[in-house]
Parts: C-alpha cells; sequence; structure tokens
C-alpha cells in the first residue's frame, strides 16, 4: 500500500481472488465428460465429484451417475475452498473487511474443502453436514463486504455485493427446500455456489489494475471493524 492509502496493484492476491471461481471454471467440462445422464438444471454440482457409477441416493432422489473426471472436480472445490479462506485474510489485509466478513470466507471455505474431500458416495451424511453452512456464509460474506468494497472501488460495487449477497440467499434458502419454491435445484445450487466467487474473481481482476483506496484502514487503525 502507498503512503496515500491506495493499495499497489498484486498478482498474487488477484490470483487467489481468480481461483475462487475453480469449481465454477471446471463444473461445465467435467459436466460435459459424464458417462450417465446428467442435467446441469436439475442435478447436484456434488454429483460431478461421485467416485463411482452406480445409483446414488441423496437429496434429490435416486438417480444414476457416473463421473469419470471426478478428481478434477474434487480438486477444483477443494482448490476453490482454499482461495475462499485465503481470500478472506487477504481482503481484511487490503481493504480492511471486518472479522464477520473474514469469519463467512472462512467457513465456506472449509466447507468447500470438506465436501471436495467426503464425496456424496462416501458419505451422503458427512457430505451434507459439510455442504450445507457454506451457501448460507458465501451470501453473509457478499453482504458484509459491500461496504470495504464499495469504500475502495465505489458505490457500484457494494451495490453488487449487495445484490450478489441477497440473490444467494434466497437461492441458499431455495436450496433448502426446492420442491416448496418449484425451483430447479442444479441452478440455484449453483447460483448460492458461483455468485460469491464471480464476484470475488471480478474484484480480482480490478485489484490488478491498482489505484484501489483503502478506506477501511483508517477503521482498522482506530479499532477493528466488527
Amino acid at each position: 500500500m502507498t503512503d496515500d492509502g491506495r493499495v499497489r496493484p498484486a498478482p498474487g492476491p488477484s490470483l487467489v481472488l481468480l481461483l475462487t471461481l475453480s469449481t465454477a471454471a471446471v463444473d461445465p467440462l467435467v459436466g460435459l465428460l459424464t458417462t450417465a445422464p446428467y442435467s446441469f438444471r436439475t442435478q447436484a454440482i456434488s454429483d460431478l465429484a461421485v467416485s463411482t457409477c452406480g445409483t446414488l441416493d441423496a437429496a434429490g432422489g435416486a438417480r444414476t451417475v457416473c463421473s469419470p473426471w471426478w478428481p478434477l472436480m474434487s480438486v477444483a472445490m477443494v482448490t476453490t475452498g482454499v482461495a475462499l479462506v485465503l481470500s478472506g485474510l487477504l481482503l481484511r489485509r487490503r481493504l480492511g473487511a471486518g472479522r464477520a466478513a473474514l469469519a463467512a470466507l472462512v467457513v465456506a471455505g472449509l466447507g468447500s474443502v470438506g465436501v471436495g474431500l467426503v464425496p456424496l458416495d462416501a458419505s451422503v451424511r458427512w457430505h451434507t453436514v459439510l455442504a450445507t453452512p457454506v451457501f448460507g456464509a458465501l451470501a453473509l460474506a457478499a453482504l458484509l463486504l459491500a461496504r470495504p468494497v464499495g469504500s475502495a472501488l465505489g458505490r457500484g460495487w457494494s451495490a453488487a455485493f449487495t445484490a450478489g449477497g441477497v440473490l444467494s440467499a434466497l437461492a441458499s434458502a431455495s436450496i433448502l427446500a426446492p420442491d416448496a419454491w418449484q425451483v430447479p435445484f442444479g441452478v440455484v445450487e449453483r447460483l448460492g455456489a458461483y455468485l460469491l466467487p464471480l464476484l470475488l474473481a471480478a474484484l480480482g481482476v480490478r485489484l490488478l489494475g491498482g489505484d484501489v483506496r483503502q478506506d477501511g484502514l483508517t477503521a482498522r487503525r482506530g479499532g477493528s471493524p466488527s
């Protein structure tokens, strides 16, 4: 950071933010390479990381799954999770994001690592336990990041993170009861999972340009923001 409070361009932090999109980036490829019928509209992302072929009886009912490229999907989930945790740390340091935003990103990141390491066919119960908090944490993180990102980059960015957080929250709520909301599970799950990584990736590209003011630093020096 420069003496006038501006953040210097840094490819490392930008790369971390871009890596939060890892799961979203490989999702279409792995889905197209399945050898059992797969619907992006109705099926879970996690179906692409199932390590065996056969009938899977999990949320959404029984279905046949076979994803030969499941290792790539699992690695992408773990990469996304690690990148989310690191993103929380760097946004707190560089843009003055609060402890609550950091905590939300850590919860989302650890959950993503967990679902990458514990596929549905290994344990439906533990996979679900690990995955469930991720969506709410992503929505909360987006809402909590709106203020510090907006302070650094302007109201447009604040509005984008706020809108992303609201949409992610609605998607997360519908994931819990897709039949009651009459929405396609695969679509709303992807909205809940990928909106914040898309925003973080956009932020990473923006930070490469530099000339970003860290107004949140004043708050941190006077007292850590919550």
